[in-house]
């Protein structure tokens, strides 16, 4: 029940920080006006700049979801040597293909290169992270 807890709140406080992130920092989105229109609050978004304030705008949400997405996989994954592997894989993968998918104009948004490498950067970090913290979990 304990290892259940812990991959449910890898998979959720990752998903609620890029939420928040999306809401205050990055404007006109369409998370930021279903919010807005849910609730009939406007938002106001930080004009404020910096390096670190960019990096956390531009790729903080793609790393934290990649970051979700991997720690789920990892939970349904619970067997076998090579999951770890396996579920970082996905990730990789499904991020590329949406990118690249932005840039044909298959989906709406912008095709960034950054995207990939924040995605994939939370794709293994979630794997480590998850290998650490569930040492003791039974496979």
């Amino acid at each position: 029940m304990k290892d259940k807890i812990k991959y449910l709140l890898l998979i959720i406080i990752p998903l609620f920080a890029g939420y928040i992130i999306y809401i205050f920092l990055r404007g006109d989105t369409i998370i930021s006006r279903f919010t807005e229109n849910l609730i009939g609050i406007k938002f106001a978004h930080t004009a404020k700049s910096g390096f670190l304030l960019s990096v956390i705008k531009n790729w903080g949400c793609d790393f934290l979801w990649a970051f979700s997405f991997t720690s789920a996989l990892l939970y349904f994954l619970r067997h076998g040597n090579r999951r770890f592997f396996t579920a970082s894989a996905i990730c990789i993968i499904c991020g590329t293909v949406l990118e690249l998918m932005q840039k044909c104009n298959i989906l709406s948004g912008t095709f960034d290169v950054g995207d990939i490498f924040a995605e994939a950067a939370a794709a293994v970090i979630a794997a480590i992270t998850i290998k650490g913290v569930m040492k003791n979990e039974k496979v």
